[in-house]
């Protein structure tokens, strides 16, 4: 038996997810990264990651019909999307491109790394409609992006965790 586990859901629920409810435009799926497109509405609005504004990932209760969905900023084991061919190491680092809001390794150029870490890799995630994506991972979101100057751009940044980083 595989193990399948619903896109953008943390595995288990508790104190360490925050998921937030939010409208988004054009076209968006489960389990993957996305930006801000509006904070001036009252109500950010969302939309696929285009490599600025990271807003956090989508969860799979995409609803297309009044285009709303959750967003996941933080959470343990959160099931994501990751890009074809790229090759994640559990307990490493990790970024989503700037391009399909998926993941891909810490460092791969046109991504944005994001402060988190792989917790497991090989499962499936289950969009809103049931359907298996396979080649997904489970990953520790700790919030937000880590912005890195081209001259000091260190992927191993990425798994700076936030009660071991510096305050």
């Amino acid at each position: 038996m595989s193990r399948e586990f619903p896109l953008g859901s943390p595995r288990s629920r508790g104190n360490s997810d925050v998921v937030l409810p939010r409208q988004f435009v054009d076209a968006l799926t489960a389990g993957v990264a996305v930006s801000i497109s509006d904070a001036n509405s009252g109500h950010p609005i969302v939309k696929l990651f285009d490599g600025s504004a990271f807003a956090g990932f989508s969860v799979s209760d995409i609803d297309q019909v009044t285009k709303t969905t959750g967003v996941i900023k933080t959470g343990e084991a959160v099931c994501l999307r990751v890009k074809e061919d790229a090759i994640l190491v559990v307990g490493e680092g990790f970024a989503v491109d700037d391009t399909t809001g998926e993941l891909v390794p810490a460092g791969t150029d046109g991504s944005t790394t994001i402060n988190g870490e792989v917790a497991d890799i090989g499962v499936n995630g289950l969009d809103g409609f049931g359907e298996v994506i396979h080649g997904c991972a489970l990953v520790n979101l700790y919030g937000g992006a880590i912005t890195l100057t081209t001259s000091t751009q260190d992927p191993q940044l990425a798994s700076i965790k936030p009660s071991t980083a510096k305050k």
